[in-house]
């Protein structure tokens, strides 16, 4: 019998291209789903690429009914442009054309048991694109539910944090920043 261990604190270096990445996990009534992320503090909202976690024969007829379920129920769009994030009325977008071929709608959907490098960091919305293309983005609306710190360690740059209300994880994550910040002031 094999224990999985999870990590105490999330904990991510600066990639070549100045991005933090991650696996994340997450579940979508019920159903888990994987997908490589960046960590993105200038996204207001978290959005995956329909093409990173759906299989693709069934990818036209979910966005279909996303949009028919949007215009039956009155529910309001969310348009994406970059990363910033607009909730539209429901009268800017009055056809199922006019959404289907809209290339900044976006459909939050409720996801539950979320993980950043294999730290559960709870629930939240994750916005579905199918206009887009292999993108994954965990913006604040997850975020800001974490201390998170930035900055150097060791010759890199790294993202540490942890969830606000796990009170073990933020002691692990005030005393990874502490060695930090002790090494910074010893190799001066």
């Amino acid at each position: 019998m094999s224990i999985e261990l999870k990590p105490a604190i999330i904990k991510l270096k600066l990639d070549y291209d100045n991005c933090f990445r991650s696996i994340i996990s997450f579940k979508i009534d019920n159903t888990p789903f994987y997908t490589k992320a960046v960590i993105d503090t200038g996204c207001s909202h978290s959005m995956v690429s329909a093409d990173l976690i759906f299989k693709k024969s069934i990818i036209d007829q979910l966005e279909d009914a996303e949009i028919y379920n949007y215009l039956q129920t009155k529910k309001r769009f969310i348009r994406a442009y970059g990363v910033t994030d607009e909730v539209i009325e429901n009268d800017e977008i009055t056809t199922f054309n006019q959404a289907k071929h809209n290339s900044t709608v976006r459909f939050p959907r409720p996801v539950t048991d979320i993980e950043i490098a294999g730290y559960n960091i709870g629930e939240g919305n994750i916005s579905i694109s199918y206009s887009t293309k292999g993108i994954a983005l965990i913006g604040m609306n997850l975020l800001r539910n974490l201390y998170s710190f930035i900055g150097p360690s060791k010759g890199k740059v790294v993202y540490i944090a942890a969830r606000k209300d796990d009170k073990d994880a933020i002691m692990q994550l005030n005393s990874t920043i502490e060695d930090i910040m002790d090494t910074r002031n010893t190799s001066n």
